[in-house]
């Protein structure tokens, strides 16, 4: 059998804990053939086989999938994590002590924040937030990355707030008969 492709002067990143790393990768069809020492690779080069060669670059696993928060996942880890953290004062004691220790930061911006951090039924609005950071953006991101609450600085800053138009597309939860966002 010959490999349709092998990839060779690779730093292959296997994910098998018995042989985590190799030089080169066979594949046929859409399965992986070999994966080890160029040599014994080079091995299932037949007269079609297309041969890379991936100049030391890290070679992974293939990754198929469509719905990846890449980007906000990677900008968040050097955000203030709220993973686990319940009750309105205790919220509020750590969000305060991260905008005191980062007071350049000109958004307090808090990841992995439940959508229950308050209370079962008490839910998070720009006002609760407020409560917390009044004199800078506040900005609390929900751990599935598709909710965010901010305060009304964040409103003002960003010119949502108060009877405008959304003219970027940006949508909010507000009281409609007053069109004033609520910082959902």
């Amino acid at each position: 059998m010959s490999a349709d492709l092998i990839i060779t002067n690779a730093r292959v990143l296997t994910m098998d804990d018995a042989h985590p790393r190799a030089e080169a990768v066979a594949i046929s069809g859409n399965t992986i053939a070999a994966v080890g020492e160029r040599r014994e690779v080079e091995g299932l080069k037949g007269k079609g086989t297309r041969v890379v060669d991936a100049g030391g670059a890290t070679v992974l696993p293939g990754f198929v999938e469509g719905h990846m928060h890449l980007f906000g996942g990677s900008a968040n880890l050097s955000a203030l994590s709220l993973e686990g953290v319940f009750g309105r004062d205790r919220a509020a004691a750590i969000v305060r002590e991260y905008a005191g220790k980062n007071p350049t930061h000109k958004l307090v911006y808090a990841v992995q924040a439940n959508y229950s951090i308050f209370g079962e039924n008490d839910p998070v609005d720009r006002h609760e937030l407020d409560r917390i950071v009044a004199d800078r953006p506040l900005a609390f991101h929900a751990p599935d990355g598709h909710t965010v609450w901010v305060n009304t600085k964040a409103l003002e800053v960003t010119g949502l707030l108060a009877r405008q138009r959304n003219r970027h597309g940006l949508g909010w939860s507000g009281d409609r008969r007053a069109a004033r966002a609520r910082g959902l």
